[in-house]
């Protein structure tokens, strides 16, 4: 099985959508503060890209997980950069496990896929 080949465009337009939102604010806002934390999101997110690649899994999850981010979480905050980084990095971690499995983890991991269930059941019946 070949693995598809990580959307570059789609990837960077993630990534400025994901900085735009955290850095809104009300009144004109410079884009080159969001150009530049959308290039340096971008290098985290093909690091990550290449890790999943490397790992077997599609590298596109990255890109999608960038638009969940968008889409549910965005909102500024003090230090966007280091926010999107580490919140990129919990989202992947979650779709391709890779700190090996424990048991202790399970009462959450539990707790995920209700909360995924329940999601699903309200766009599902939409």
């Amino acid at each position: 099985m070949s693995l598809p080949t990580l959307d570059s465009e789609a990837l960077d337009g993630s990534c400025f959508a994901v900085a735009r939102a955290l850095l809104w604010q009300r009144g004109p806002v410079s884009v080159e503060p969001i150009k530049e934390l959308a290039s340096a999101l971008a290098r985290t997110a093909r690091e990550h890209a290449e890790y999943l690649t490397g790992q077997q899994y599609d590298p596109n999850i990255v890109t999608r997980a960038l638009e969940y981010l968008e889409r549910h979480h965005a909102m500024p905050t003090g230090d966007a950069e280091v926010w999107s980084k580490a919140t990129l990095e919990i989202l992947v971690e979650l779709a391709c496990c890779n700190t090996g499995p424990s048991a202790a983890s399970e009462p959450f991991y539990r707790d995920i896929e209700a909360g995924l269930a329940r999601a699903r059941a309200g766009y599902s019946s939409a």
